[in-house]
């Protein structure tokens, strides 16, 4: 589950390994993937075996005159079967098919519910349709996938996808209806007077359209100009670049031109238009019942419109709430973690931490343009109030990436959160400079790593550890099982790296393409050099781990699962 990766050529691979900690060494699967897939969800059933939901696969194209990578959302998943270390298709009791298809949905084992679902997988959001991905701006607007607001179900015991009814989204008649998740419309705010400074208008209202924040889109309507009456000025949706809060009566946002003059009167509402959830964080809720924390995302597209909203899915009605809260940031592409009873003591057990990740708002943007950037920040939900408050400080780099939890009760760092590496993508200036890809998007790796403590400070605090050896980004992480010659290390593996100066190149960690760039330690350590590292939490150091089989093919976002 790797975030996704900003690759300047994307080729979906079929390819699969499994690295044995007994032996520290990695080891083929005697099959492959019967479809190459990215940007999948994988997840462990009580049988044994492991679903790898979705995706998409890419692979090189030519559209409007640029080079790229075109991308199809799969409608397919597989089974892995440790026994005979191959794949199969599963849903066979669906007709092999899951309900759509979604490319970076979130899968999660319903467990503890009680319920008839305990056991069954819920598979939420992701994006559907085609996109098309390149350096350059095509001549014509490119395809790009939708994200969804629909769920379903998956039952390892019947095999088989079934869509969730009934998920409540706004009321009947808006385009969000019956979706999860959606802004649904508020009461119309009357604009009371309006005030100018070159293009920044700001807005005065009896109350603000509700949840309204910055990055949001508006829509003022039936806007007037005082000094000349029935003239309409500034009618359309824009974009908030002011402060705002539940409390205040005025928010500001950037017009195309100055003009307006003071004095003026209208209508404002948030807008009502997106729907989608897609790169959400999801996880189970310790001691809950089985319920699901949804939260986050992109309600329009990968790096279209970042989200704060949050959900609970109960097992219990199958049914879906907004929570009370929302996060204090919208971000995408993060982790989010629940913090285990078992080895988290002090007020955050229990609860749940969304690190990192990015936020974007390049739906605001013409011409393929794009505007984005990485946080730093990481945030706290309490399932008993539902609302979502701050860390105490930050992590030391801007990282959307994975992180793992120390959860044997015997590890030196007991309910510590490991954030190594990662990725900063920064585009524009946030919430509405756009720029053109070509020579404004910038991605850089970092080898920086924060421990967070959940037990210290109000949220939790990040301090630093040992730097990993190489720079990546989409690696695959976990925390090795008690027998081996690296007992309890914490394994990263595989992912992409970029030059130090951030740009937008990048190189998979292990092919060819790297060799020779300084920035993979090829020059120094060959092309398979640091494939995998290898975290002591005794020492807080990453040291070089297992070489990559000479016939395995390096991979980059690639799905993975701890197996039973």
């Amino acid at each position: 589950l790797g975030p996704y990766h900003l690759a300047t050529s994307m080729v979906s691979s079929t390819a699969a390994q499994i690295y044995n900690p007994t032996t520290d060494a990695f080891t083929l699967t005697t099959g492959t993937l019967n479809v190459a897939r990215e940007s999948a969800a994988a997840v462990v059933l009580p049988n044994g075996l492991t679903l790898i939901a979705g995706g998409e696969t890419c692979n090189t194209a030519t559209f409007g005159g640029q080079s790229g990578s075109m991308c199809n959302a799969l409608r397919t998943a597989e089974l892995y079967n440790e026994s005979t270390k191959s794949f199969t298709y599963a849903g066979g009791g669906s007709g092999g098919l899951m309900t759509i298809a979604r490319s970076g949905p979130t899968a999660t084992l319903i467990e503890g519910s009680g319920t008839a679902l305990d056991g069954q997988v819920l598979i939420v959001g992701g994006s559907t349709g085609q996109s098309f991905l390149s350096v350059g701006v095509p001549t014509i607007p490119p395809p790009s996938q939708t994200a969804l607001n629909t769920a379903e179900l998956y039952n390892p015991v019947t095999d088989s996808f079934t869509a969730i009814a009934s998920i409540p989204g706004c009321a009947a008649g808006t385009i969000c209806a019956g979706g999860l998740p959606a802004i649904c419309p508020g009461t119309v705010s009357m604009i009371t007077s309006a005030a100018e400074s070159g293009t920044t208008v700001t807005i005065t209202s009896a109350a603000n359209p509700p949840g309204l924040i910055v990055g949001d889109n508006v829509t003022v309507s039936s806007v007037s100009i005082a000094s000349v009456v029935g003239t309409a000025g500034y009618n359309g949706t824009f974009i908030v670049t002011g402060t705002n809060s539940p409390t205040n009566t005025t928010f500001t946002y950037t017009a195309a031109v100055s003009g307006l003059g003071a004095g003026a009167n209208g209508t404002a509402a948030a807008d009502t238009t997106q729907c989608g959830m897609v790169d959400q964080g999801a996880a189970l809720i310790p001691n809950s019942g089985g319920k699901v924390l949804l939260a986050g995302g992109d309600l329009v597209t990968f790096l279209g419109q970042s989200s704060n909203l949050s959900f609970l899915f109960n097992p219990s009605g199958v049914t879906f709430t907004k929570t009370t809260g929302s996060l204090i940031t919208p971000r995408e592409l993060f982790a989010l973690n629940a913090m285990d009873p078992k080895v988290v003591t002090g007020s955050l057990s229990g609860e749940m931490v969304a690190f990192g990740g990015v936020e974007g708002n390049s739906s605001v943007c013409t011409n393929g343009w794009i505007v984005v950037t990485t946080l730093n920040t990481a945030e706290v939900f309490d399932p008993t109030t539902e609302t979502w408050s701050a860390a105490a400080n930050t992590m030391g780099a801007k990282r959307a990436g994975y992180a793992t939890q120390f959860d044997n009760v015997t590890d030196t760092l007991a309910g510590y959160v490991i954030l190594a590496g990662g990725v900063d993508v920064e585009a524009g200036t946030f919430p509405s400079t756009c720029v053109n890809t070509t020579a404004g998007l910038k991605q850089a790796a970092t080898a920086e790593t924060d421990l967070y403590d959940p037990m210290t400070g109000t949220g939790g605090t990040f301090a630093a550890t040992g730097s990993l050896t190489q720079a990546r980004e989409g690696q695959v992480q976990a925390e090795l099982g008690g027998t081996g010659p690296n007992p309890f290390d914490i394994i990263a593996i595989g992912g992409a790296c970029t030059k130090p100066t951030p740009n937008l190149s990048s190189w998979v960690i292990g092919t060819s393409a790297a060799a020779g760039i300084l920035a993979c330690n090829s020059a120094n350590a060959g092309t398979t050099g640091y494939y995998s590292e290898l975290y002591s939490q005794s020492s807080g150091t990453w040291t070089k781990g297992p070489l990559l089989l000479g016939t395995a093919t390096p991979t980059n976002a690639a799905a993975s699962a701890v197996l039973p």
